[in-house]
Formats: structure tokens, sequence, C-alpha cells
């Protein structure tokens, strides 16, 4: 599951510096510290917390941007920074609650690229919280507004699809999924066929295939489209799912027509 995750979210972790940040937060505090361009010890922290941001250092830039709120209410774009801060550091109770500020007193009101940042955010925090319906309905107002990054929208929609699939509508799961395999193939400018036919080689494909297998299996019981998904990741070079058509005893043979007849995306023959 852990590899699963992996593709939904890009987390940069890092050691935490042994300085404790608060120390630097009093540092700025000082009587004496000269603000420079700032014109108040507020901005000043909210710069600063920017540049730790920009430098990963994400559990300085909470302290900062903390400490500036205490100072002067955090605007739109000082809350998604510190909304991305907590999502980095994979604090999803703290992303939640930052969110949800950031929804009363901005949110659909805000930029289309802060928009886009919030909902995607708080969205994964609500399913890995477990709170699947307001994640289904964020995952919803992502898609809405967002048509350039296939590769974001295909996690996106897979992601809604297993949020339905845990509050058990299999017809809403089934239909995300499928969607997303095809978008991901299209971003990559591949085809079914082209896995199938051992073309293609990804650990990324591999995985979505995996999980939308045992979705298929376990939540609709269909087990002739879940063994074929399984092939697919098996295709893929993925060796959990050749780990599992080994121990299930699954063939190809039966899937391949199962397949390539749902293969949307497929060239003309000679291309």
């Amino acid at each position: 599951m852990k590899r699963f995750y992996t593709f939904i979210i890009i987390v940069l972790a890092f050691a935490a510096n042994a300085q404790n940040p608060n120390d630097w937060v009093r540092h700025s505090q000082d009587d004496g510290i000269n603000y420079g361009n700032f014109s108040s010890e507020a901005e000043f922290l909210i710069n600063a917390a920017d540049e730790f941001y920009s430098q990963r250092e994400y559990q300085k830039a909470v302290s900062c941007y903390l400490a500036s709120d205490s100072i002067s209410a955090l605007n739109d774009n000082a809350l998604i920074g510190l909304l991305h801060c907590y999502y980095n550091l994979l604090d999803y109770p703290n992303c939640v609650a930052t969110g949800e500020r950031w929804m009363a007193a901005y949110g659909d009101s805000s930029s289309l690229e802060n928009r886009r940042l919030g909902y995607g955010m708080l969205s994964n925090s609500y399913h890995f919280t477990e709170d699947y319906n307001n994640a289904i309905i964020y995952y919803n107002k992502f898609l809405r507004i967002s048509d350039k990054d296939r590769r974001a929208m295909a996690w996106e929609k897979f992601m809604l699809g297993k949020s339905y699939y845990e509050v058990g509508n299999m017809i809403e799961m089934k239909r995300n999924c499928t969607d997303a395999t095809m978008d991901l193939c299209m971003f990559f400018g591949i085809t079914f066929t082209d896995i199938w036919n051992g073309e293609v080689k990804s650990e990324e494909l591999g995985v979505l295939f995996y999980y939308f297998s045992v979705m298929l299996r376990e939540g609709v019981g269909d087990k002739v489209n879940a063994d074929a998904a399984m092939m697919l990741s098996v295709h893929c070079g993925l060796e959990e799912a050749a780990e599992y058509c080994k121990t299930h005893r699954v063939s190809k043979s039966p899937y391949k027509s199962k397949v390539l007849a749902k293969d949307r995306n497929r060239r003309p023959a000679g291309k």
C-alpha cells in the first residue's frame, strides 16, 4: 500500500534540522531585528516561511507561518503555503483543519491556481483521514477546474474512484477508475495493446492496474475484468502482480480479447 500512495503524492521527506525552528522564530522577534524591506514583523515572517518552504524545511516554515498568524491572520496565499507544508509533512489532520479554514475564508473565490492546489491537497487529506464523503466532494471540485495535467487528473480520478469504493458506490468506482487508466495511458502516449504486447514497462501503471483489480474483485465480484487488469499489471512489470497470478493460477490467454476490446486508444494497424 505504501508504494501505491507514492504515486498519488510526491513526498519530499528530509531529516529535521537539529535546531528547533521555534528558536529561529524567537530570534526573529527580538526587539532589535531589522525587517529590511518588509513593512511589519508578520510580513517578515511570511517571507521567511516562504524561504524555508523553498528549501524544503517544512517544519521551520510551519513555525514561521504560525508565528505570523499570531500577529495578523494569514492571507489566501499564506494559508495555501501552510496547507502545503502540512501536506508535505504528511500531517493530514492539520492539513484538513487548515484547508477548512482556507475554504471558509477564501476557497471558491480564490485564484484558479490556489483552488487547484487547495482542492487537490484537501481531497487527498480527507481520503487519508478516512473522511471519504468529503474526499469525494473535493476530488470532484478539483476535476471540474483541472484540465491541463492529465497525469494529476488520472490519479485524482483514481482516488475519487477509491473513495466511492470505500462508501460502497461500485458503479462510480468502476467508472472513475476505468477513466483513470485511460487517462494515464494517454499521458504516457501508450495503449493497452502496447502494454499487452510487452512494449511498455511502467511501475506507476502497474500499481494502478493492480489496485483497480483488487477493487473489481473485492467490491464488484467481477473476476474476469479483475484478472484482466491484473494481467495488465503483470505486463507493466509489477512483481506483486506476477506473484498474485502465479499463486492464484491466473492465465493470460482468456483475457487478451477482453483487454484489447477495451483499448479505446488503440492505433490503426501498421502505425
